[in-house]
């Protein structure tokens, strides 16, 4: 603070004190890294250039040992990439190839709400978040939710991913059976041709006794066959049946919907 007043009062030293400011994003302690943060955060979204140092330093700070700081930095490049895109997304694509999957994995959760608004430009950085997903288990949910939002801008951009998400229907993990289910829906609402191995996996997810993934299977299967309702209709017995005996009347009422979109009657 008392740096930031300084360089209201002697603008002749300004370089010098942010060269301080920077110097204590190493700082021992977390709340002046995150103090620091909030001051490269203000300063960044006064940038109008694509190279703004604030930013990459920014980037930088994803990778940080303390939780909350990471967090924090997260919220700010969410605000830049909202305000000024043009300047934050070459360093986001550079974050998203970084060797520490912390910042890979805040600059995915980045890039996904940034697609939910600007889906085109996202699309361009699927490559990197392909890389990712099938880098690695830690970052394998997160990804998948985001290559979901680019596969609605373009399917093709995400294909490479499309094997992966398929083996991700019988993951351990349920958290990343239900995200594979949702991405592999989502991209085939857009060009179920992409999708089209996915299929015979996702009608047999909704036959085991796995019920918690059971809605987006099945909302998957009515998008699918909404694009594509040859690929979907052998499989329609097994959707109608889930209309009925759902697990629970989300399924039932997914069941419904699917069942319409993919061509029931």
């Amino acid at each position: 603070d008392g740096l930031m007043e300084l360089r209201k009062v002697t603008p002749k030293r300004s370089k010098e004190i942010l060269q301080g400011l920077q110097s204590a994003l190493d700082s021992q302690y977390p709340k002046v890294r995150s103090k620091v943060v909030d001051i490269w955060t203000t300063f960044s979204l006064k940038s109008k250039s694509k190279d703004s140092s604030t930013i990459g330093d920014l980037f930088e700070m994803l990778s940080d040992d303390d939780k909350d700081v990471r967090y924090r930095t997260q919220d700010s490049l969410s605000k830049i990439l909202n305000t000024i895109p043009k300047a934050a997304l070459p360093p986001l694509r550079q974050a998203l190839r970084d060797e520490d999957w912390r910042v890979v994995y805040h600059s995915v959760i980045l890039l996904t709400e940034f697609a939910k608004k600007y889906p085109k430009p996202s699309a361009n950085l699927a490559p990197e978040v392909v890389s990712a997903f099938n880098s690695g288990e830690k970052l394998k949910e997160r990804a998948a939710d985001c290559l979901g939002m680019l596969g609605l801008a373009d399917p093709h951009s995400v294909k490479g991913a499309v094997p992966g998400l398929i083996k991700g229907l019988e993951s351990k993990s349920s958290e990343l059976r239900k995200a594979s289910a949702k991405a592999l829906g989502r991209i085939g609402s857009k060009d179920a041709m992409v999708v089209f191995h996915s299929v015979p996996k996702l009608a047999k997810a909704l036959k085991n006794d796995n019920w918690y993934i059971h809605t987006e299977v099945v909302k998957a299967l009515g998008y699918i066959g909404s694009n594509k309702p040859t690929l979907v209709k052998p499989h329609l017995p097994i959707i109608k049946n889930r209309t009925t005996t759902g697990a629970d009347r989300n399924i039932c009422q997914a069941a419904e919907w699917a069942y319409k979109k993919a061509g029931g009657k």
